[in-house]
């Protein structure tokens, strides 16, 4: 069940905890004047109980759906019978007994009695990596034959129509093939992430912590240089052998339509990493 802020709160009781300054925690705990503000302070398990029993004090209770998440004003419900769904929630009724009607900009209404949980009249849809999709959103192709980005038009109960980047309309697309985050391939075709571990192309041990608006990734080595390259020259993995980074060598050259500026980065990421091998001895 997702849980409130008041409710979170409540479980750091147990323990204090370190924060920076800027994160919204510390910002409510400076407007409710319950610390001092300071660069980064350590929040006793007071302080959270005090600002949770702020929280309550203002706090209405709100019906929840069945995934837990309490229900907000634009959501939508089911009706709990008849025919007629509260669309585009814009008004909640508390009534005596616990039970709260809430009631849509078309007229109609859904109740929660005593704590009963509300179904939604659209199910929720959640992309490769488990986000949330809305109207409008951008989103990429998880495919490495098609990296391209499109707009959200629809959200469908089990799938999401979309308008490409050149103009096509998608339909009925699975939601699983498609992220909110930029894609980018390595040079063996896997999807890079932030937090993604591998080598770059000669070798050396390095972390994914970005991917920039141009697809380069940005990856920090142990050493805690931090470099910008382009994806072709990043790995999840090394090659077993050098055949096998041969094998890629060849391919890339019997794919190659004309020596552009992109087939020359994967060529040159390839012969770095030969030679990282030969020098290994591998």
């Amino acid at each position: 069940m997702t849980k409130l802020l008041h409710e979170r709160l409540r479980e750091y009781m147990k323990d204090g905890v370190l924060i920076d300054h800027e994160s919204p925690l510390t910002q409510a705990l400076e407007h409710y004047k319950l610390t001092p503000r300071l660069g980064s302070v350590y929040v006793e398990s007071c302080f959270f109980k005090k600002l949770a029993d702020e929280i309550e004090r203002e706090y209405i209770p709100r019906p929840r759906f069945e995934d837990g998440e309490p229900v907000q004003f634009g959501d939508s419900a089911k009706r709990d019978f008849g025919t007629a769904d509260a669309e585009n929630i814009d008004k909640m009724t508390f009534c005596k007994g616990g039970s709260v009607d809430v009631i849509g900009s078309n007229g109609h209404f859904s109740t929660s009695r005593n704590g009963e949980c509300l179904k939604r009249l659209y199910p929720k849809v959640y992309d490769a990596d488990g986000v949330e999709y809305k109207d409008g959103q951008t989103v990429w192709s998880t495919d490495p034959a098609s990296p391209e980005s499109a707009k959200v038009i629809r959200v469908n109960p089990n799938s999401v129509d979309v308008r490409w980047s050149n103009g096509e309309r998608g339909e009925c697309i699975d939601p699983l093939y498609l992220t909110h985050e930029r894609t980018v391939f390595d040079t063996n075709g896997e999807r890079i992430k932030v937090g993604d571990e591998g080598l770059d192309d000669k070798g050396n041990r390095c972390i994914v912590i970005g991917i920039g608006d141009a697809g380069f990734v940005n990856l920090k080595y142990d050493d805690g240089e931090i470099f910008s390259l382009s994806p072709t020259r990043f790995a999840h993995r090394e090659p077993d052998s050098f055949d096998k980074a041969m094998e890629r060598f060849k391919s890339i050259l019997e794919d190659k339509d004309g020596l552009d500026y992109e087939v020359e980065e994967k060529l040159w990421a390839v012969h770095n990493r030969l030679t990282a091998l030969i020098e290994r001895g591998v």
